[in-house]
């Protein structure tokens, strides 16, 4: 598994992880257990999506692609 992405929080980790999943992506979050090691502050630099090297070329042109599209976490929220 390499890391493809450094979300900036739980949420976005989470929301990422599920599209790619559903998009074929065996796609993980490493690193959210160490958010609540800082008192429920985001812990920078410690969240990370990491996928299979062979799927990270397409994990990372799907972020690439959700990110220009402008679709953020804050869109994905009820």
């Amino acid at each position: 598994m390499i890391t493809v992405f450094h979300p900036l929080d739980s949420l976005e980790a989470h929301t990422l992880k599920i599209r790619l999943i559903g998009a074929g992506i065996d796609a993980r979050v490493s690193g959210d257990d160490l958010q609540g090691a800082l008192g429920g502050l985001p812990a920078l630099g410690t969240l990370r999506i990491r996928v299979p090297e062979e799927q990270a070329a397409r994990a990372r042109a799907l972020l690439d692609a959700w990110h220009a599209e402008g679709r953020d976490v804050e869109q994905d929220r009820p």
